[in-house]
């Protein structure tokens, strides 16, 4: 895919479309962390690459069903629970705490030179 219609993608996104990619990667993440996975490994797992685990953590991918349901048995959780979680995110507007408290906080800025 070219730059520009993946840049067109990103850009034609809603801001709803957004929040649920930006929130349906932390989820994943915070549950491939909670079970101590490497991005490498839930990718072998799954049976997919791990630039694609990387690119839905990041938000900047969107999972097929089917790869919902790889992912979360790779990871032994149910994908329901994984959707119930969503669907939260989705109806609150935020995160719930089972998967906040798992995610590192983001530093802000420039990282600091040593």
């Amino acid at each position: 895919m070219s730059l520009f219609k993946r840049l067109f993608r990103a850009f034609n996104r809603t801001m709803e479309q957004e929040f649920l990619c930006q929130s349906f990667g932390a989820i994943i993440k915070s549950a491939r962390l909670k079970r101590n996975l490497t991005q490498y490994q839930l990718a072998d797992a799954a049976g997919v690459g791990r630039r694609f685990i990387q690119g839905v953590e990041n938000g900047h991918h969107e999972a097929k069903i089917s790869t919902l349901f790889s992912m979360a048995k790779a990871m032994d959780v149910s994908p329901m629970i994984l959707i119930g979680e969503l669907e939260y995110a989705v109806r609150t507007g935020k995160l719930p705490e089972s998967v906040s408290k798992n995610l590192p906080l983001k530093g802000i800025g420039r990282p600091k030179k040593r």
